[in-house]
């Protein structure tokens, strides 16, 4: 309430003065208002960037400052600016121009009306910008939380000062100010900066703002699109498998405007990041953020831009534990990191269809990630990247080839027991409403699940088409990679046995992979299994196999009923250069063979 009084007061007060002075002057001061607003809009990051930097980790009395930047670098060239434009007219135009009483009051109160409005949004920006408790009567809160726990951008002020500035130098920077790096471009929704950077731990007692040379992003990686960008989740069961799990309750994904994010034809985007021991809270080890403190925005071929909040991110568990899990990112939460001297955390985002991410914001610190080298994952590589710390620490994995033996790949994958097939492997075909757990999506086909039969279940070769679920569900860019790893009638020398050396003597507890010839790895995310008494389908794009302990029986040579097929999700154009197990590699296809394109 206080701050809305404040901003219709002082516009009501410059209008005031203005009129008083008549059109003229009113008029000289308005053009000065205007042009000191564009130069504070110039200067608003160099100068804040500048503050940030030169006290950064400061523990003395210039503590406060990194605090005060973001609203000192707006207000302060403002007023240097209109105090020099002032004198400058001053000097150069000394003398007034008489008009009546009516024109002067009239054009003398538009024109001041105008200077009020451009003053007083300023001064609305760069006070919400500035270090304090969002609970205090004097701040004022444009973000709060939806019914999911999103963030959304519903309050403003009973005179949007605040709206009416930005939209008004935003189309400037377009037009009669344009610049390649325009206000509009870069602050999309300018008006919500001070409320997201005050979103913060204890009530806006949290550090709002963080300097550049105190982070640095990793890298950058893509689920559920390619490396042009082109969505490959064309259903919502695909949304779902690129969502994942995560070690709390998901909920829709919505923007500032409470539009859902998590639909088809979006996709997901993914930082690393890397912060230096001067980013952590006062009197804490640990760099902690609110979810609207993260920003991303996003432009199209158009030009036009969006910027969305995270929807999850990835930390240690906890300071007693070195693995990193990924949450889902709700109302109330503020991830921080392990306590280490360079921790590091992840976040991830909705982008909408057709927009590229173009800057990412920390803690409004702007990094343009529209160039970045992003690696395009499955679910699945994203689940094994977590689990072994790549995802968030982009280091590469590895694998140790000096007990592998090579398996020449001859022109009949299929002999080898190696298939690119969306079909459920071994002649499996189930009755539609026999489906148990497993879920299907409209045109019957498997989106996840694990279910168990008996094997004549699944010998349904007569049945009907319109009853036959006999598919998996598989994104746009991707491809299934089915591995037959025990030997049968049809294939009695797989190129990939379980049951022989070396795979025989390899851990049963560790993920299995295939890797491509540029060091790719995709793990297993399913398998179909038959015996004399027992048939299994599991397909869990996003929870990958542990390892082969996980099958319904351990494969053994001593068993020949036993049939099983791995089933791995694998980027279209990629060529399969091995099979591994842990960081060993086991086999090496020569030459590796490429997943179908078609």
């Amino acid at each position: 309430m206080i701050m809305n009084i404040l901003a219709i007061a002082l516009v009501a007060a410059i209008a005031y003065i203005w009129v008083m002075r008549g059109f003229f002057s009113a008029a000289l001061h308005m053009l000065c208002v205007l042009v000191a607003g564009a130069f504070a809009f110039a200067f608003w990051e160099p100068m804040a960037y500048l503050i940030l930097d030169s006290v950064a980790g400061n523990k003395g009395f210039f503590s406060f400052l990194p605090g005060m930047a973001w609203g000192v670098a707006l207000v302060v060239p403002f007023c240097v600016a209109l105090a020099l434009l002032r004198v400058a007219t001053d000097k150069a135009i000394p003398g007034n121009v008489t008009l009546d009483k009516l024109s002067n009051g009239i054009g003398g109160g538009v024109c001041g009306a105008v200077s009020g409005v451009v003053t007083a949004g300023i001064v609305m920006i760069s006070f919400g910008a500035l270090w304090g408790n969002t609970q205090s009567a004097w701040a004022f809160q444009r973000l709060s939380w939806d019914a999911n726990g999103r963030l959304e951008s519903k309050s403003k002020l009973i005179l949007p000062v605040d709206d009416i500035v930005a939209m008004a130098y935003g189309k400037m920077s377009n037009t009669t100010l344009a610049t390649e790096y325009s206000l509009a471009r870069m602050y999309p929704n300018l008006a919500d900066v001070p409320s997201s950077m005050r979103h913060t731990l204890f009530e806006g007692k949290g550090r709002p703002t963080m300097a550049p040379k105190e982070f640095e992003v990793l890298g950058g990686y893509v689920v559920g699109a390619d490396e042009q960008f082109n969505s490959a989740l064309e259903s919502q069961a695909s949304v779902q498998a690129a969502v994942g799990p995560s070690a709390n309750p998901f909920k829709p994904v919505t923007d500032r405007e409470g539009n859902r994010l998590d639909v088809p034809g979006n996709y997901i985007v993914g930082y690393a990041l890397s912060f230096e021991s001067t980013a952590r809270e006062r009197g804490s080890s640990q760099v902690v953020f609110g979810s609207a403190q993260l920003r991303l925005v996003c432009e199209n071929a158009q030009g036009d831009v969006k910027e969305v909040f995270p929807f999850a991110f990835v930390t240690r568990a906890d300071q007693s534990e070195v693995e990193y899990l990924r949450y889902d990112f709700l109302e109330g939460d503020f991830p921080a990191t392990y306590n280490e001297s360079n921790p590091k955390m992840g976040f991830e985002f909705f982008v909408p269809a057709g927009y590229k991410p173009r800057w990412l914001y920390v803690k409004n610190t702007r990094v343009g990630v529209g160039s970045l080298s992003y690696d395009v994952l499955t679910p699945a590589q994203r689940a094994t990247r977590l689990d072994d710390k790549s995802l968030v620490e982009m280091t590469e994995r590895v694998f140790d080839e000096s007990k592998a033996i090579v398996f020449r790949v001859a022109g009949n994958l299929r002999g080898s027991g190696i298939e690119v097939r969306e079909f459920l492997p071994l002649n499996m075909i189930i009755q539609d409403g026999n489906q148990g757990s497993l879920q299907l999506d409209e045109s019957k086909k498997i989106v996840s699940g694990t279910q168990n039969y008996l094997p004549e279940d699944l010998n349904k070769r007569g049945l009907d088409r319109a009853l036959q679920v006999k598919e998996f569900d598989v994104a746009r860019f991707s491809a299934l990679v089915q591995i037959q790893v025990t030997a049968n009638n049809r294939v009695p020398t797989p190129a990939v046995n379980l049951t022989e050396l070396p795979l025989s003597n390899a851990p049963s507890d560790e993920p299995i992979f295939l890797v491509d010839d540029e060091g790719y790895a995709f793990a297993a995310i399913g398998y179909a299994y038959k015996d004399r008494s027992l048939a299994e389908i599991r397909y869990t794009r996003s929870d990958v196999l542990s390892g082969f302990e996980e099958l319904p029986s351990v494969p053994s040579r001593s068993r020949r009923d036993q049939e099983i097929v791995l089933i791995f999700e694998v980027q279209k154009g990629r060529r399969i250069a091995g099979f591994a197990i842990g960081d060993t590699m086991y086999i090496k296809f020569e030459p590796p063979f490429d997943v179908d394109q078609n």
